[in-house]
């Protein structure tokens, strides 16, 4: 294949890539806690330099998480929790699996646990938060204490991890950690809000001019993968006049 059609074809891949990425971000911009993905693409071309010698382009995407905090809203929920600064909810998963998220979009069960909106117990340093409903409405200090009628129950586990980027996606707005990565650790004084919320980190205007950019660029792979079809073309009639 000529080069620079090559060059152009890897291009649109690429292209295509970042295109559900941006789609994806925005899809959730919405959405308490999410952290949005950044795509960045990289290029290594090798020519043909004699005999032996390798031809190749590449265009690689590198997919990276964006754990910049959201902005805090108040929601006058009692339900919906925010961490200021560092730190992630422990959640159990379906399999007994440990995960963690920023989305402290919480609610309390038919069973009286404090659960996720998918239903993930959320743990507090001595196991999961019940909340005896028959008692009244529970509260939940800044360092994470949980009271309920004059009495604490428990305390909200928050954990900080050195390096958030050992996270993998688990599912929505939670994430889990391999076993051979650093294990978090527990915070002593995390600040948690109650009745506030942490949005999505994306910026629907930024990812809405990278849509624009996306196709614009689309548009000229295309038009230069056309050109170099004329050209190819032209040549060939040329070559056979």
């Amino acid at each position: 294949m000529e080069i620079g059609v090559f060059a152009n074809v890897t291009l649109l891949e690429a292209l295509e890539n970042r295109q559900s990425v941006v789609a994806n971000n925005l899809a959730n911009s919405s959405v308490p806690g999410f952290q949005k993905t950044l795509f960045a693409t990289e290029g290594k071309l090798m020519v043909d330099r004699g005999p032996g010698s390798v031809e190749e382009l590449r265009m690689d995407g590198a997919i990276q998480r964006s754990f910049e905090p959201g902005a805090i809203k108040v929601t006058g929920n009692p339900n919906d929790f925010a961490i200021a600064g560092d730190g992630f909810f422990q959640l159990q998963g379906e399999r007994g699996e440990t995960v963690y998220t920023r989305n402290g979009e919480f609610h309390v069960d038919a069973d009286g646990q404090l659960v996720n909106s998918s239903g993930l117990v959320v743990q507090g340093d001595g196991g999961p938060i019940t909340i005896d409903q028959e008692l009244g409405p529970f509260t939940v200090a800044q360092d994470g204490t949980v009271s309920q009628d004059g009495q604490q129950i428990g305390k909200l586990a928050v954990f900080r991890f050195e390096n958030p980027e050992d996270l993998s996606k688990h599912h929505g707005t939670a994430f889990s950690l391999g076993n051979g990565d650093r294990q978090p650790v527990l915070m002593e004084t995390p600040t948690i809000y109650q009745g506030q919320i942490e949005a999505s980190n994306v910026s629907p205007m930024q990812e809405m001019i990278s849509m624009i950019e996306i196709t614009r660029l689309f548009e000229l792979a295309q038009k230069s993968i056309q050109q170099s079809d004329e050209l190819t073309e032209k040549a060939i009639q040329a070559a056979t006049s």
